[in-house]
């Protein structure tokens, strides 16, 4: 079994396998790709051919209110005909064995689906990251009776800045711009984007995607509350749904796999959406 990191003539084999398993488009690839690959791509072979992969992003998390570097598991990928083989576990020891080297808080990802809770757990992996999420209804009268906040949109890199002064709780995970800059390019939907909500000095910064008459807000911080905020939106955006997800408690989301000297996080909770939870 072997194991090793990528290099740039592995790029279309492993954009083939993130296509047959995730089944993404070659818009989105090319864009991930640009924006990511840093030689932090572990790929798993077998006669010469990616078999598995798993992308190491670099992230930090405030722990003890300092930021300390953790790296974001993500594309966590197996061919179909070789599963079951280890390949994934694999490609995760020597991520952490990597994270523990580097003197990271160790590694973190988002199953991509509700059964692979288990799996993960398997491999490690705990409990950790929360969010809360309100879902908002409104009729064909939309309301106008909220408050008129002012409302203006941010670039990636406005929405991060916003981000690390508003968000300063315990465990909470914090991205280089890049990523912020990576969905304002791979998004091509005209009504997506980053805004700041401000009224009397009081303000709120959100990510939002309107589809189907539905604002899909992935992240909402700020001092506003969002009972407030969703029937200005609803009038201002002509959505009829509203579903927002900000930091909590209630609904969990990415899995932690702490480094050796890090142990102490299991049992804790953190913060790691920004652009949603899907």
């Amino acid at each position: 079994m072997e194991i090793r990191w990528a290099t740039h003539c592995d790029i279309p084999a492993a954009k083939k396998l993130m296509q047959d398993v995730f089944h993404d488009n070659d818009l989105f690839l090319n864009i991930f790709f640009d924006c990511f690959f840093d030689h932090n791509l572990l790929l798993g072979i077998k006669n010469d051919q990616v078999v598995s992969m798993a992308f190491l992003l670099p992230a930090q998390m405030i722990i003890h209110q300092k930021n300390t570097n953790i790296s974001y598991l993500y594309a966590c990928a197996t061919a179909e005909s070789e599963r079951g083989n280890g390949w994934m576990r694999a490609i995760i020891d020597h991520a952490w064995d990597t994270s523990c080297r580097n003197g990271e808080a160790g590694l973190f990802l988002l199953p991509a689906e509700k059964s692979l809770y288990d799996y993960y757990a398997k491999l490690d992996f705990h409990d950790f990251f929360y969010y809360d999420e309100d879902i908002y209804d409104f009729n064909n009268n939309i309301s106008e009776s909220s408050p008129c906040f002012q409302l203006a949109p941010l670039n990636a890199e406005q929405y991060n800045h916003h981000r690390r002064q508003l968000l300063k709780t315990e465990y909470a995970i914090h991205y280089p711009t890049r990523h912020f800059q990576f969905a304002e390019k791979e998004n091509t939907n005209p009504d997506a984007g980053f805004y700041q909500l401000s009224l009397h000095g009081e303000s709120a910064i959100f990510y939002g995607i309107i589809e189907n008459n539905h604002l899909n807000i992935g992240e909402l911080l700020g001092s506003i509350d969002s009972n407030a905020i969703a029937p200005f939106l609803s009038h201002h955006f002509q959505v009829t749904q509203i579903t927002l997800i900000k930091p909590g408690h209630s609904h969990k989301s990415a899995m932690l796999r702490p480094a050796k000297g890090y142990e102490f996080l299991i049992g804790g909770k953190g913060y790691f959406n920004w652009g949603g939870n899907e």
